[in-house]
């Protein structure tokens, strides 16, 4: 069944939508045993990504090598190919009710991760059971092994959902407490006192609450560019905003008509934000502020169903928005215009499924991971993404720079030790398949300790790259992962950029790569020595 021409139609209007599909490719990799990965088999709940290598995932979910018409085998699997073939861990989790959940990567730690199993109140009828208590289970090595670190008593949620971007053995979590309401019908049970709870040794020890000033709808991490500020979005009260890690709370959203019903911020500028409110009469909206929530402009108008915002992390100008009838609609500039990605095709109930949803791989540039009707799909775009090399500065004084977008996601979550963050100097260059005549691939290496060095660099293919390669100093890390142009007697054909290589001339060398000029002569009054044009790289486009 397609959607109803006259629901697109409405959604055409509402947005600026072109109705065209962006061609993505889709592969179904849900777990499959003996040739079935079927619901009867496999029932996908969560996915977690590796942030540096893209062929890692963890799921958790229900996992039924013989089928559902025997026991539960599996809770989490792990894939180091892409979801070609998956495996059990190798310590095992005992199963239990409730089954795992809640997946949380930490990104500032590439390879850590982990897995909630929540207590249980003792229940009455139908789902009768005992009350038990619950475990945080943590892994090291992404799925492959197992440890419970924190004992969740009955009556207790304890459920990190963030890390910390300024502690990297810091972590968010929601708490609350669980009772039974013996006046109702049944003896349901409710919940109260929910506040934050913070770990500062990995999970194994949790915070006392600090209090929300309501019950929660939705949490939101905290982002790179303001690494202590929390949004918290209410059922119907509206959405908040804590500058101090959950200290303090006040309304996000005082300047808008309807309550927001949550609030996710872009994760590298500070003061642009993304909200979806009601209105009634089946008006759900998207929106978006640049003032911090001073002012909102409408982005988006869905006359169905709520929106379903994912916001990629390495490019922040690229959204997500699984639309739960038969199309994701993909935008690459903030929202100001959208386009149509299908669902990859399923034999499977067609249309809506409310729990659709996506995430964004960074270290498989413009990639995503779709979790839809139980079943996992790699969603990966037919024309690959031109790559952008961006700047850190670390130890105030000293410069490091990436075109691996796992790489910039992994350093913008991981700000301490060293105050690391984006100095904003970014230039553009080209993937193999997108060069233009005369480019040629990147070398990047670091340096072995016994040179007593600490800096990276970054050079292009050629008697640099292969006189490195040949000093046993130097570690070759990657190659290829970009390209550029050399210059011709020290200048760039018309219309690309001009890079330059600047030494800080320190025993302790570190490398600087400018396209400014002003941060050239600033560099250079600083001491550093300006080496000349090294490379000639692409003009960035304006979505970037």
């Amino acid at each position: 069944m397609q959607m109803p021409a006259r629901l697109f139609a409405t959604i055409c209007a509402a947005a600026t939508i072109h109705c065209g599909a962006v061609t993505y490719q889709w592969t179904d990799i849900t777990p499959s045993f003996s040739g079935n990965s079927d619901r009867g088999y496999s029932q996908v709940v969560d996915v977690g990504a590796h942030p540096l290598e893209g062929d890692r995932l963890v799921v958790l979910g229900g996992f039924w090598p013989l089928g559902q018409g025997t026991a539960l085998t599996y809770q989490a699997l792990y894939s180091d190919d892409g979801g070609r073939s998956w495996h059990p861990p190798q310590t095992e989790i005992p199963l239990a009710f409730p089954p795992l959940g809640s997946l949380v990567v930490d990104v500032a730690r590439p390879g850590v991760v982990y897995a909630l199993q929540a207590s249980r109140l003792q229940s009455y009828g139908v789902f009768a059971g005992p009350s038990s208590t619950g475990a945080l289970y943590r892994s090291e090595d992404f799925g492959r092994t197992w440890a419970a670190i924190y004992t969740i008593p009955v009556g207790q949620t304890v459920a990190p959902y963030a890390a910390d971007p300024l502690d990297a053995r810091g972590l968010y979590g929601f708490y609350q407490e669980t009772y039974h309401d013996f006046g109702g019908v049944g003896f349901p049970v409710e919940s109260r006192n929910w506040g934050i709870t913070r770990s500062f040794d990995d999970g194994v020890h949790w915070s006392t609450p600090l209090a929300f000033p309501l019950r929660p709808r939705t949490l939101v991490m905290p982002t790179p560019s303001a690494p202590r500020r929390l949004f918290m979005g209410t059922f119907a009260q509206g959405s908040f905003v804590s500058p101090d890690a959950g200290a303090t709370w006040t309304r996000a959203d005082s300047g808008s008509a309807f309550p927001m019903r949550w609030i996710y911020p872009d994760p590298l500028h500070v003061n642009v934000w993304y909200a979806h409110r009601y209105e009634g009469e089946g008006r759900y909206v998207l929106l978006r502020s640049e003032d911090s929530g001073a002012t909102w402009r409408q982005i988006f108008l869905s006359p169905s169903t709520e929106p379903n915002l994912a916001i990629d992390p390495a490019h922040p100008n690229v959204l997500w928005m699984p639309y739960k009838t038969d199309a994701i609609y993909r935008s690459g500039d903030r929202g100001e215009t959208w386009q149509e990605v299908p669902y990859p095709q399923q034999d499977l109930p067609p249309n809506y499924d409310p729990g659709a949803w996506l995430i964004p791989a960074p270290s498989r540039p413009g990639s995503v991971y779709l979790v839809r009707f139980g079943r996992l799909y790699r969603g990966e775009p037919v024309a690959r993404f031109a790559p952008l090399v961006a700047e850190y500065e670390y130890e105030g004084d000293r410069y490091w720079s990436t075109s691996l977008d796992g790489e910039a996601v992994f350093q913008d979550n991981r700000q301490q030790p060293g105050n690391v963050h984006r100095t904003g100097l970014r230039w553009g260059a080209w993937s193999a398949d997108n060069a233009p005549a005369g480019a040629v691939g990147s070398c990047r290496f670091w340096p072995k300790p016994q040179s007593g060095l600490r800096t990276r660099v970054l050079v292009l293919q050629g008697p640099e790259c292969e006189s490195l390669r040949a000093n046993n100093d130097w570690i070759l890390e990657g190659e290829n992962e970009f390209y550029a142009v050399p210059p011709a007697n020290g200048a760039c054909p018309a219309g690309l950029v001009p890079v330059h290589r600047l030494p800080n001339m320190k025993a302790d060398l570190n490398f600087r790569w400018a396209v400014d000029p002003a941060v050239i002569a600033q560099m250079q009054a600083r001491g550093w020595m300006d080496e000349g044009v090294v490379m000639c790289a692409r003009p960035l486009g304006s979505n970037e």
